[in-house]
């Protein structure tokens, strides 16, 4: 039994420790013959693109890798704060981004 290739949507937090150890999953899934879209803001980009998926790009509002650590607070409740931010006003974008592109798997 043959199956079509997946489209297979990847989505992670806008952060390279969090993108790159996705990386050769995503790898192994091109190889594979699935198309993968890959949500990620254009300053990560360029790596999805290397590991052959597709960039679906939206903007992140998170603390950039040359920010000040005090961007991130000094409480446990400060530092948790950024990320439900970020994921409320990115659900617009990517529903924005995948809308008439809908994945069979995330």
């Amino acid at each position: 039994m043959t199956t079509r290739p997946a489209h297979i949507a990847m989505f992670s937090i806008a952060a390279h420790g969090h993108v790159n150890p996705s990386l050769e999953v995503i790898r192994e899934l091109v190889a594979r013959g699935h198309r993968v879209t890959y949500a990620i803001p254009p300053l990560l980009a360029e790596k999805v693109t290397e590991a052959g998926a597709e960039p679906k790009l939206w903007n992140s509002t998170l603390p950039g890798p040359d920010a000040d650590p005090e961007a991130w607070g000094s409480t446990l409740l400060d530092n948790v704060e950024p990320f439900l931010d970020d994921a409320i006003q990115a659900l617009p974008q990517l529903a924005e981004a995948y809308e008439g592109d809908e994945p069979d798997l995330i």
